[in-house]
């Protein structure tokens, strides 16, 4: 999406990302429109501090969720120091991933 969003519109992009539910070769050109009218800001977060996010909502809340949403945890943290005393939410989802998808894309690409 900011691939996307920097163009102007939808491109398809190389893929970068171990965390294959974050990994979309393009937007289609329904959803660029509404991110474009509807959202404020698109973060990029890397796989290490998804994978992070991960590993601190399983120690310090006892959720076990993909990287994809283990993203949160950093977004999170990026939105807090930009708008401290704004209201902030998060839906944590996905358990598509087991202990191997998390320490597989913790490592380093080949």
């Amino acid at each position: 999406m900011s691939a996307a969003l920097a163009a102007g519109g939808p491109v398809p992009v190389t893929i970068t990302s171990a965390i294959t539910t974050l990994s979309a070769p393009s937007v289609s050109q329904l959803t660029y429109d509404h991110v474009r009218e509807l959202v404020h800001d698109v973060l990029v977060v890397p796989d290490a501090d998804a994978v992070r996010g991960s590993v601190e909502l399983a120690e310090h809340a006892g959720i076990w969720a993909e990287p994809a949403a283990g993203c949160l945890v950093a977004g999170a943290r990026t939105v807090v120091a930009r708008h401290p005393d704004a209201p902030l939410a998060l839906v944590v989802c996905g358990a598509n991933a087991d202990v191997a998808d998390v320490v597989g894309a913790a490592r380093p690409p080949a």
